[in-house]
């Protein structure tokens, strides 16, 4: 049986939330799922502005590092929409 790599990513908008909420629960359904997380990704920036993460999560998946993406919700992902993260490198 093949155990899948699961990168997590959290994302909030401002300095004055917290995404340890998102990482825990996340972190939480990895576990049920028998998967090991092997990265967790945390974010204080706006959807718009988040490039820098967006372009780290696009290399280490190029780099084969992760097979799956967790994320709370897309919109924690990107307020561009999933184009933002499935485009080529």
């Amino acid at each position: 049986m093949t155990v899948l790599r699961a990168l997590i990513y959290g994302r909030v908008s401002t300095n004055e939330q917290d995404f340890s909420r998102q990482e825990v629960e996340l972190r939480e359904y990895a576990a049920r799922q028998g998967w090991v997380v092997v990265e967790f990704i945390g974010s204080h920036q706006s959807g718009g502005s988040n490039d820098s993460n967006l372009n780290r999560i696009k290399e280490l998946a190029s780099r084969g590092k992760f097979d799956v993406l967790m994320v709370w919700e897309l919109s924690r992902l990107s307020r561009k929409g999933p184009g933002a993260i499935l485009t080529p490198l």
